[in-house]
């Protein structure tokens, strides 16, 4: 998939209201707009993603075992 199908993030997240973000991603406006404070006044920001037990080649049977 190429970057002309994918589109501008930062366009397609203006195009979306406050009330699709905040059902989507469980966040009032008011937190969203306090998380965003904190990183725009920070010296440094690091953002982590991890894929998970589930996402692992045996995610099914380590989740079972749960």
């Amino acid at each position: 998939m190429g970057i002309e199908k994918i589109g501008c993030p930062l366009e397609q997240a203006r195009s979306l209201s406050w009330e699709t973000i905040t059902a989507t991603c469980g966040l009032s406006q008011a937190e969203i707009a306090a998380a965003a404070t904190i990183i725009g006044t920070s010296k440094a920001v690091v953002f982590g993603w991890a894929m998970g037990i589930t996402q692992h080649t045996n995610g099914n049977v380590s989740t079972n075992h749960l």
